[in-house]
């Protein structure tokens, strides 16, 4: 099988950063599983963060749109994740900060400690309204 874009930059994403692919989970992908590597925590915040600010994309026009750097960060165990800037809503950007601290207060007490995960971004500086939708160009 052909692994998808979001796969390969998931993988990219990851390595950049540094964590490692060992797994001490039995499913990386669940949430209510036990303790999370870099690397798996990475893939599922990363996952949440695009699922979450793709429900959070309608405009009319460009002003209608923001680009937002997504980070999660859990101080006390010394964890910080980063995605790539999204595009939201300009009105919708709070419902996003809101996301990412609910994703912290899921999984920030299960990814072992000293995770740093930060990716290398593509330059894409505005946030713009196309077909309804807004993205990043």
């Amino acid at each position: 099988m052909r692994p998808t874009v979001t796969g390969v930059l998931v993988v990219l994403f990851a390595s950049l950063a540094g964590c490692t692919s060992s797994s001490t989970t039995s499913d990386a992908g669940d949430p209510g599983a036990g303790v999370l590597s870099c690397f798996d925590a990475s893939e599922v915040v990363v996952a949440r963060l695009q699922s979450a600010a793709s429900t959070l994309q309608s405009c009319a026009t460009d002003a209608d749109c923001a680009s937002v750097e997504p980070i999660m960060n859990c101080t006390a165990r010394d964890v910080q994740i980063v995605d790539c800037p999204v595009a939201v809503a300009s009105t919708r950007q709070g419902d996003f900060a809101a996301e990412i601290d609910s994703i912290a207060a899921d999984l920030c007490e299960r990814i072992e400690a000293s995770c740093h995960s930060t990716p290398a971004c593509p330059d894409l500086p505005s946030a713009v309204c196309v077909s309804g939708t807004c993205e990043l160009q």
